[in-house]
C-alpha cells in the first residue's frame, strides 16, 4: 500500500469530488482516479461509491478514513517541519492582485521582502480580472472583501479602513452640513466591487445608512475612483492606507471624520496548505510582520 495513495484518498474526501481534488492538488483528474483504484486494489475492498454526480463512502471506506486522516495530518506536519528547517526560501513567486492594491504592495511590501530573501524572485500580475490561481498556477492572490471560493485557503493579512473623501471644493460644502444623510444630495463616485450603492456609517453607537440612488460614476478600480474624486466628479470612499500622501498634502480631504465608513478585510489566498512552498510561506510571514501598513 502506497502512503501517497492514502494521502490522495484523504484529500479527495476533504474536497468532495475528483475534479476539485485534482485542481487543488494540481494533478490530472485521471491520475487521482487511478491512484484511488490502486489503493482499493491493494486493500482488496471498495472504498467509494461513485456516480457522475456524487461521491460517497462505503462502510469499509468510512472505517479506513476514520483511521487514516489524523495519521496523514501528523505525517504532513512532520514533513513540513523538516522541509522548513532544511530549505531556504528560493525561486520565483507568482502573485496576482488588483491594480491599486498591487501598486501599494509594490511600494510598501515587495522591496523589503526581496531584500530579506535575495534568492526569491517575484512575478506580480495586476489586473481588474480575478484570476483563477489554480489553473493559472499562481502561488497566491491578494484580494480585498469577501471571498466566495471555500476550496481555497484564505488568510487575513490586513484590515483596510475607509473614509469619506472629497476634493477641496466639495470639502468646503460638506463643512456646512450637520449630518451625513445630507451627503446623499451630492454626486458620488462608487466602488462597484465593494460598496456599490449602499454606504453604512457608524459614529459610536449611532448608525447611518446612505442610499446612493444614482452615482455619477461607478468603477471597480480605486485609482480611477481617486482621480475622479480629485477632479470633482463627486465624493466617495477610499481606503486610508493607500492614499495617505493625498490626505496629508492634498488634493484629497477626509470629511465627516466622526463617522467611520467600515473596514474591508484584505486576504492572501492560496490553493493548498499542505503543499505550501517555503517561498510562499516566507511571503505570508512577511505580510504578517508588515500588517501595520494596511491600517
Amino acid at each position: 500500500m502506497d502512503l501517497n495513495d492514502v494521502y490522495l484518498f484523504v484529500k479527495l474526501l476533504e474536497y468532495g469530488s475528483f475534479t476539485k481534488a485534482a485542481e487543488s492538488l494540481r494533478l490530472q483528474k485521471s491520475l487521482v482516479s487511478r491512484r484511488i483504484a490502486n489503493l482499493e486494489k491493494a486493500l482488496e475492498v471498495k472504498l467509494l461509491n461513485r456516480t457522475t454526480r456524487s461521491l460517497s463512502l462505503t462502510e469499509e471506506g468510512r472505517a479506513f478514513y476514520e483511521r487514516t486522516h489524523n495519521l496523514m495530518d501528523g505525517l504532513n506536519d512532520a514533513k513540513m517541519a523538516v522541509q522548513s528547517l532544511n530549505s531556504a526560501p528560493q525561486g520565483r513567486l507568482r502573485i496576482t492582485t488588483a491594480i491599486a492594491l498591487g501598486q501599494f504592495v509594490s511600494f510598501e511590501i515587495i522591496p523589503g521582502f526581496l531584500k530579506k530573501y535575495p534568492d526569491i524572485q517575484i512575478d506580480l500580475d495586476i489586473s481588474t480580472i480575478k484570476k483563477d490561481i489554480v489553473k493559472e498556477r499562481f502561488d497566491l492572490a491578494l484580494r480585498p472583501g469577501k471571498i466566495q471560493n471555500s476550496n481555497l485557503i484564505c488568510k487575513q493579512v490586513g484590515l483596510g479602513k475607509f473614509s469619506i473623501v472629497a476634493n477641496n471644493d466639495f470639502a468646503k460644502k460638506i463643512k456646512q452640513m450637520k449630518h451625513p444623510k445630507e451627503l446623499e444630495s451630492l454626486p458620488w463616485v462608487t466602488n462597484m466591487s465593494l460598496h456599490a450603492k449602499d454606504v453604512k456609517l457608524k459614529n459610536g453607537e449611532e448608525e447611518c445608512q446612505l442610499l446612493i440612488k444614482n452615482p455619477r460614476l461607478g468603477a471597480n478600480n480605486l485609482l480611477i475612483i481617486r482621480n475622479a474624486i480629485i477632479n470633482g466628479v463627486g465624493i466617495g470612499l477610499l481606503p486610508n492606507f493607500m492614499f495617505q500622501s493625498d490626505f496629508k498634502n492634498g488634493p484629497l480631504n477626509k470629511v465627516m471624520t466622526d463617522w467611520q465608513a467600515g473596514d474591508v478585510p484584505l486576504y492572501a489566498i492560496y490553493p493548498s496548505r499542505e503543499f505550501l512552498s517555503s517561498k510562499t510561506r516566507a511571503f505570508l510571514e512577511y505580510l504578517e510582520e508588515k500588517k501595520y501598513v494596511f491600517d
